[in-house]
């Protein structure tokens, strides 16, 4: 990808508007046009995009992030991005806020237990307070009730349907047939990982059209 290919992958990263975009390039250049650049310019504004966080894509296959921790801050980050609140899913946009919150610029670093756990109780807290996930263990009730991927569903279905279906019986009815119809499963206990990775996709797909529909 050329450079300025590469400056408007990061436009479209970020989200921004051609208004936003160009204030952005003429804040680094005094231009509002990358045509108009150098190409010491546009590295400019590249590395400047690149000190926020943008990664532009490697060619070749993609590598899994490295790292103890880094199994369980994707699956909050996607998480996040399947409830509406996150809206890059991409690994550099996790990066960044793991830069955030620790200074460590990437999550094989995160050797510090201390470290990890600061920001997974971050992910955690952020998806609790705008996301709704109540992360309180069931002690007394059904095993399942305590898998993360139910709390972070019933969550799901409460953004879609405005309320939470465990107050509501009849959403709770509903909440149910849902679920075991997309799955084909008849309880909750016959779910597998991919099943919850299934009805946690596909709910965060209706979040997201309702969003922006």
């Amino acid at each position: 990808m050329s450079a300025r290919g590469l400056l408007k992958a990061a436009q479209k990263e970020f989200g921004l508007d051609d208004a936003a975009y160009r204030a952005r390039l003429e804040r680094e250049t005094g231009k509002t046009s990358s045509k108009d650049m150098t190409y010491k310019e546009i590295q400019r504004c590249l590395e400047s995009f690149k000190k926020d966080g943008f990664k532009p894509a490697s060619k070749g296959a993609r590598r899994a992030l490295e790292g103890k921790y880094a199994p369980k801050l994707q699956a909050l980050w996607i998480a996040g991005y399947n409830l509406g609140l996150i809206r890059n899913k991409q690994d550099w946009a996790l990066l960044a806020f793991v830069k955030r919150q620790t200074g460590i610029d990437h999550v094989r670093f995160l050797h510090d237990a201390r470290d990890a756990f600061r920001v997974i109780e971050a992910l955690k807290g952020w998806l609790e307070r705008s996301g709704g996930v109540d992360w309180r263990t069931d002690v007394a009730g059904e095993p399942y009730r305590s898998l993360p991927q139910y709390r972070i569903v019933l969550a799901q279905f409460g953004k879609i349907h405005g309320a939470q279906p465990d107050i509501q019986a009849a959403l709770w009815r509903a909440f149910c047939t849902e679920i075991f119809t997309l799955t084909r499963t008849r309880t909750f206990d016959d779910l597998t990982d991919h099943d919850w990775l299934t009805v946690v996709n596909l709910f965060g797909k209706r979040i997201r059209e309702k969003h922006h529909g």
